[in-house]
């Protein structure tokens, strides 16, 4: 299995896909593309016991979390999903990692639902471990990296 992270250029760090410095030495990593590692090359990810966001129907397509994070069509993250989804917005919604609580906003038309209740509009929820987040008619699991299979 895959996942995607940002490498330090500095000091080679893997770091969480929305992470703007590297955690280790603090090299901007604004312009650094993201790249897919095998997760069994994570084991310092899997220690901390980070968050990642898992596609519902591509297991493949799964992404750390830590910090903030945009997501829906205009996005970098999870692209080949959003894309595919004539319902999801440009801009549909943020997650956020703040005090290790997963947390989701709602920019979109077709709403974000968290596990499949419609949460309102430009308001942060907090998103429990194991949840299913559906931007419109795309959904993600939320878990713990160390629970991941």
């Amino acid at each position: 299995m895959s996942i995607e992270v940002k490498i330090c250029e500095n000091c080679n760090h893997k770091n969480a896909i929305t992470a703007v410095e590297c955690e280790q030495c603090g090299y901007d990593l604004t312009f650094v593309f993201p790249q897919k590692i095998e997760d069994s090359d994570l084991e310092s990810t899997k220690e901390t016991g980070g968050w990642e966001m898992v596609s519902v129907t591509e297991e493949a397509c799964r992404s750390c979390l830590d910090g903030e994070v945009t997501v829906g069509r205009d996005c970098e993250l999870f692209q080949e999903l959003f894309h595919s989804s004539n319902y999801t917005s440009r801009t549909h919604a943020k997650l956020r990692v703040v005090d290790d609580v997963v947390q989701v906003m709602d920019a979109s038309t077709n709403g974000t639902f968290v596990n499949e209740k419609r949460i309102p509009k430009l308001e942060w929820v907090s998103v429990d471990k194991d949840s299913t987040i559906r931007f419109a008619n795309v959904s993600f699991r939320i878990r713990r990296i160390q629970d991941a299979d």
